[in-house]
């Protein structure tokens, strides 16, 4: 008799009481328990369901699923060129069948996504998947096809595939630690690019959808150029488990910041993912690598209802916390025990000008396209009072434009958020040992279980 599901749910009561407990047993500093175990955002949520799991663990959002069976489009190679392997189409509605070609409806897994983890190389090119390309880099063409559908208008095929393989004598004993997965319905692409569509549209949301039109391949990579979506699937074994796979930052440093740059939480919280394996496979002397092309097909659907912070603070997030993750991925260590950690941060610590200036240029830009759009619409009020507004916000975020302001508050901005990050590398693995070993083990860690 097969055994049925059985589903654990954590809530802010359960939390408080693991959150409790350690505070008790190892004292930890209290910002970091707070952010791990019982403040919201979007490493928070997530590191707080998987610091009591360990084995393999596939990270959603709670806009995705993972349907039953998916959709591909199979469509003529002249009509859109590109490589079909690991393709998708994008479109600007979701009226697929106008584009031609024929859609079918294809069985879909969720276990695919988590049989090649903890195996090598070469054992998955014994088994069902065959050749398993590996390469240092991986070509990701999902942004480019999302600027060339605004200037164009056209639909357009991407792909996420391997580059310039690695030697195979290089490659066989190649560990793979996690699989990212590309949703489709749609994909995230770059917030910045996203809001100046918006911006550009007169503050209409650009309509886009993709829809998966090749088959999958899978292939290894050990690093990233292109961030790593958070759908993704891990093998917490020990070893790559002693440090939070997740950028985790405190809102409250960000809102200390006079300017008000960012006023919520850092929208950057896989923005360490891409980076992660190549410093980790040289300290615990285990190359390691991402997987990419199993068979899960995961669809994105965001909600239309709910908060969602406005377009400046939605691009200053993104753009102010992944400058600040690349400031870490530049210090990050790793012990041959696999903990991470950074060195002491000065009080003179200094932003390269050149990360800050990307930022505020970038948010500049955005500021530049709400006065062009102002004066292409002098016959609509509406649109000139929503641009006039947007501008004035990007305005005070960015101290009226003044570069060398800006610049000093977000030097203050990052020291701390690096250091409180430091004091997360510092504590995460022990917080993490004290719940699996003492809670998890023994059958005391509060949860809500239910009998599917």
């Amino acid at each position: 008799m097969q055994q049925r599901p059985e589903i654990f749910l954590q809530d802010t009561e359960t939390r408080t009481l693991v959150a409790d407990e350690v505070r008790e047993r190892l004292r930890p500093c209290e910002r970091v328990l707070e952010n791990l175990l019982l403040r919201s955002g979007y490493a928070q949520s997530r590191l707080a369901t998987e610091l009591p799991l360990l084995g393999k663990v596939l990270s959603m959002d709670d806009d995705t699923s993972v349907p039953a069976s998916a959709p591909v489009l199979e469509i003529c190679l002249d009509d859109f060129p590109g490589t079909v392997e690991n393709s998708q189409i994008l479109h600007s509605s979701d009226r697929f069948s106008d584009l031609g070609g024929q859609i079918s409806m294809r069985p879909n897994r969720i276990g695919a996504a988590f049989e090649p983890l903890g195996r090598t190389v070469s054992d998955l090119r014994r088994g069902a998947l065959g050749s398993v390309p590996v390469s240092f880099g991986r070509s990701d063409t999902m942004h480019l096809a999302f600027e060339r559908m605004l200037q164009k208008g056209e639909p357009s095929r991407f792909s996420i595939s391997h580059a310039e393989p690695v030697h195979e004598n290089e490659s066989r004993n190649i560990e793979i630690a996690a699989i990212a997965i590309t949703e489709y319905g749609i994909p995230d692409f770059r917030t910045v690019a996203i809001v100046d569509a918006t911006i550009s549209n007169a503050g209409r949301p650009i309509e886009h959808r993709t829809i998966p039109a090749g088959e999958n391949g899978f292939f290894a990579f050990r690093h990233s150029e292109t961030h790593i979506s958070s759908c993704i699937a891990r093998n917490l074994r020990i070893g790559l488990d002693n440090f939070p796979w997740w950028f985790l930052t405190d809102d409250r440093i960000s809102r200390r910041n006079p300017l008000q740059t960012v006023r919520t939480s850092y929208r950057s919280d896989n923005e360490l993912i891409a980076n992660l394996l190549l410093p980790l496979s040289t300290a615990i002397g285990q190359p390691l690598a991402y997987g990419q092309g199993v068979s899960t097909r995961v669809l994105h659907q965001p909600a239309n209802t709910g908060h969602r912070p406005n377009l400046p603070e939605q691009a200053a997030a993104s753009l102010v916390g992944a400058m600040i993750a690349v400031q870490v991925q530049r210090h990050l260590e790793f012990s041959p025990g696999g903990v991470a950690s950074l060195p002491e941060i000065s009080d003179s610590y200094k932003l390269p000008k050149d990360a800050a200036v990307g930022v505020f240029e970038q948010l500049e830009s955005l500021a530049t396209s709400c006065l062009r759009v102002a004066n292409a619409e002098t016959s609509l009020p509406d649109t000139i009072t929503w641009c006039e507004a947007m501008y004035g916000d990007l305005s005070r975020r960015l101290a009226d434009f003044n570069l060398s302001v800006f610049k000093a508050e977000l030097d203050i901005e990052a020291r701390d958020q690096l250091r409180f990050y430091r004091d997360v590398l510092l504590w995460y693995p022990r917080v993490r040992r004290y719940i699996i070993d003492e809670m998890v083990r023994k059958d005391r860690f509060p949860v809500k279980r239910y009998i599917d």
